[in-house]
């Protein structure tokens, strides 16, 4: 009984500490990501989204997409602070899965106010891809 007890006050902080740990995970896919928008390899940044990001859009609409939205907006001039970090399994109009939704508040040289919304999906094989991004 009392093995069952310890159990059972041990596993909300093993999932909790499971749950920072992908989190962790996450964060770093999604700024070595946004790393490779920020360096202008927009097509790299393609290449190495998931396979759902990839067949919304095609490979050079993407870096066309950038080049007319990202490029115009400058160097960042502040360093990326996270706003929120939500952790979602289901998406409208995504299939079921571990999503993290990230949100980063950002200064550009020609727009001093903006935010990036990042979202990532865990695959199969437990790495972390984009699956959508957005600039406001």
């Amino acid at each position: 009984m009392k093995n069952l007890i310890l159990i059972l006050l041990l596993t909300p902080i093993f999932i909790m500490s499971q749950n920072k740990q992908e989190e962790k995970q996450a964060k770093i896919a999604a700024i070595k990501w946004l790393k490779k928008i920020d360096n202008g390899n927009y097509l790299e940044s393609w290449d190495s989204a998931d396979k759902y990001f990839q067949n919304q859009i095609q490979r050079e609409r993407w870096s066309a997409a950038l080049n007319a939205s990202r490029l115009p907006l400058g160097k960042l001039t502040s360093k990326r602070t996270l706003s929120s970090s939500d952790y979602k399994s289901e998406l409208a109009g995504a299939p079921d899965g571990n999503y993290y939704v990230f949100t980063y508040n950002i200064s550009y040289e020609k727009k001093n106010i903006a935010q990036e919304t990042l979202t990532l999906i865990q695959t199969y094989q437990g790495e972390w891809k984009v699956v959508g991004f957005l600039i406001k």
